[in-house]
């Protein structure tokens, strides 16, 4: 009498259902043991559709799954920031004026300001310019001509559109870049 040959993998037992084989390995087995592969997509888990048997289903990459950022603290109420400006000398104090530009190698400039004394620290560019009779929110623009290394007397491009006599300035801004 011969015998059928059957797969390792597999039963011959009707009940434990068809043979088929793994999409992953190719091995014959029982079509109830082999599980569908899921992975992550965003949120959500999807289905691959390959069929896998017990040693090849993989576990759902938890890379792929989509991260949850947890909403930001309520703020400080009444907060007091450190003066991290003034510790690291970003103040600078200085005597200059204002005036519309006019200077014919620069004429794209609004207003040209002429720093002609500097008391404390080197004039920032990109600063917040204060001082009497300063536009809110002017900021000190490129150094057009003076010393080298900048920051020192000599003339800044300056906007928005002002005049203002010779008069103390300060601004508070980013550090130079070297």
């Amino acid at each position: 009498m011969s015998w059928r040959p059957h797969p390792r993998n597999a039963t011959s037992d009707p009940h434990d259902g068809p043979w088929t084989r793994c999409d992953s390995c190719g091995f014959q087995w029982n079509l109830p043991k082999l599980g569908w592969q899921y992975e992550w997509a965003g949120f959500t888990m999807i289905n691959k559709h390959l069929l896998k048997c017990p040693y090849c289903l993989d576990e759902p990459q938890p890379q792929l799954r989509a991260i949850i950022i947890p909403p930001d603290p309520d703020p400080v109420y009444n907060a007091r920031p450190e003066q991290y400006a003034i510790d690291e000398g970003l103040v600078a104090a200085f005597t200059a004026s204002i005036a519309p530009g006019t200077n014919q190698q620069f004429p794209d400039v609004q207003c040209i300001m002429t720093v002609t004394l500097v008391t404390t620290g080197p004039v920032p560019t990109g600063g917040q310019l204060q001082g009497t009779n300063v536009a809110v929110g002017s900021v000190v623009g490129d150094q057009l001509s003076g010393a080298n290394p900048p920051g020192g007397t000599g003339t800044y491009a300056v906007t928005p559109k002002q005049t203002v006599a010779s008069t103390n300035m300060t601004t508070i801004g980013p550090p130079m870049s070297a």
